[in-house]
This record gives structure tokens, sequence and C-alpha cells, in this order.
């Protein structure tokens, strides 16, 4: 069959199709759960809820790399020092290795642009940093007791973080000096979110069943919604919607509601323990159809090209 302009430019345009079609993606949320060795992930209204990756043991924080689509995670393994750092495509395909033989590893943030992770290890207590592949790993803020969840600006470098045996919220320049407790005498410290917009952290407490707030520089500490019962774990922060979504441990939910502490409801009630929260971007249901479509289209239209050529 000879290849004419116009079949040429057909061909073209359907492959442009499909490759539009296989990169559309809506944002979505990923989280652990410990209890099933599980991510999973859904659309942010909750629905569409998948496996994304199985056969875990005991998994706990979550990061996401919108960029260069990773998802990053850390595991308490099956006994102490069996811990590790883990990454795999969006899709959960690819799993790797980045970091072994961790105590208890926590919380994790991954700075895409920077190439760097961020990551609690409980035993011992300290804030390290590393490269997304795993080298160069450094305990930027040793000393800690329980070290949770850590996060980072990355505009500005600053470090911050939770931990319920120093019943505070903390925070440290990118080299891990002047350490100042934020928020202290909260006594289940977990969850930690930033809105760098306004210089607001967001955090859950386990022990006094909560979550709160406290400004990045230690003022407005105060109590933003009451979760009666629960163990909130993970949180994110939604700061385009104004809403915050948490992972509780012992209800196995997870749940939403806005930064005024209004609009409280339950998103997904299936959890197995979840933990770890993170917001990134899931795949359209619909992609795969649409590209299937495409190439079904451009095939059908070769083959009758092809049959009219064999006719003449």
């Amino acid at each position: 069959m000879r290849i004419t302009l116009s079949t040429a430019v057909l061909i073209f345009m359907s492959v442009s199709s499909v490759n539009r079609a296989l990169s559309s993606s809506i944002p979505g949320i990923y989280w652990t759960e410990m209890a099933t060795g599980t991510i999973r992930r859904a659309e942010l209204d909750g629905s569409h809820v998948q496996d994304v990756v199985t056969g875990l043991t005991n998994p706990r924080g979550i990061a996401i790399d919108a960029v260069n689509q990773k998802i990053y995670w850390t595991e308490y393994g099956s006994s102490f020092g069996a811990g590790k750092i883990e990454r795999a495509n969006l899709d959960g395909s690819g799993v790797q290795d980045v970091l072994t033989n961790l105590g208890e590893p926590e919380g994790i943030f991954v700075d895409p642009a920077a190439h760097q992770i961020t990551y609690t290890d409980r035993a011992p207590g300290a804030i390290w940093r590393a490269n997304t592949d795993g080298t160069g790993a450094t305990a930027v803020v040793p000393g800690q007791a329980n070290p949770l969840s850590a996060l980072v600006n990355v505009a500005t470098g600053q470090l911050y973080w939770t931990d319920d045996s120093q019943f505070s919220v903390s925070t440290a320049h990118a080299d891990g000096s002047q350490v100042l407790h934020l928020a202290s005498g909260t006594s289940g410290a977990f969850g930690l979110a930033l809105d760098s917009t306004v210089g607001r952290l967001y955090y859950t407490d386990y022990l006094t069943h909560d979550v709160r707030q406290v400004n990045v520089n230690g003022t407005n500490p105060g109590i933003i919604l009451g979760t009666p019962g629960a163990e909130p774990y993970g949180l994110a922060l939604d700061s385009v919607n104004g809403r915050l979504v948490w992972a509780e441990f012992n209800t196995n939910k997870i749940r939403v509601g806005n930064i005024d502490g209004s609009g409280v409801h339950d998103l997904i009630s299936t959890g197995a323990n979840p933990v770890g929260i993170a917001f990134g971007v899931v795949p359209e249901p619909s992609s795969l159809m649409l590209a299937l479509s495409a190439f079904a289209g451009v095939a059908l239209v070769l083959w009758r090209r092809f049959l009219a050529e064999r006719t003449n």
C-alpha cells in the first residue's frame, strides 16, 4: 500500500490524539493502608477507588512526584532494621527500592526540582535527606525523639516536622540549624501540611482527636476541627479548594473538611488502617478507550484504502 500525503496526515493526527488521550489525567488522592499492605488511590470526590501497589509490609508515609510521575513511600518491613523507602510509577509498575535497612521510616516528602527526598526515621530519631535515587543520605536534624511527618518549603528550604514524643511541631533551616518548636504541648502530632502562600501549617493530633493549625512563625495556634473518637494520621492540603483531607487510622476512613472547620464528611470508608495520604494525579478512566478508538479508526481507514488499491 502506498503512503500518500493524506494517509500520512491521518496517521500523524491519530497518533497525536492518542498521545493526548494517554496523557490525560485528573486530580486525585493516594494513601497507604497498613493492614492490607496496599497503596490505593481515588478521585477527589472519593470515586473510582483502585489498588495501585499491593503486597507491602506496613506501608506508612507517601509522597507524589507529579513531575516525574512517581510514587514514593516508606515501609516499616517485618522487623526493626527492615524498613525501606520505595518508589513506583503512578500506575504501580516499576517498583524499586530507594533506601533499605532503615529503622522505622515514617514520613516522606519529595522535591522533584531538587531531585531530593526528605524523610523521618523514628529509630534513630532524625530528619533525613537523600537524592531521589537513594544516594547521599544525610541526617539533617539528628537527636529527635519520635519524628513522624516531615515536609519542606521548596521556595526557602525550611524544614518542618511533627514529633509525638516531644509533643511538638518543629522547624529548622535547610542545613538543620536553628531548631525551633512552633507548637508545643500537642500530645499526638502526626500528619503535617503547609500552605506557603499564607505561612500556615496544619497538623493532626491522634491523641486529642483533632486537626490543628499554627503559623510558620509559631503564632495563632489552635484547633480547626474535631474528630471525636478517631485517630487522624496523615494529612494533605487542597489549597486550591481550601480543603484538608486526612486518614483516620482506627475508623478506616478518609475524611475531608474545609480549612475553616466546616463541611466535614466521610470521603472514603473502605480503608484498612490508612496512614499516609497525598494529592496526585489519576489517569483519566476514559483515556484508554479514547486511545483504542483512535487506533481502531485509523486502522479501519487504512484497511479500506488497502482494499481499494487492490481492487484497482
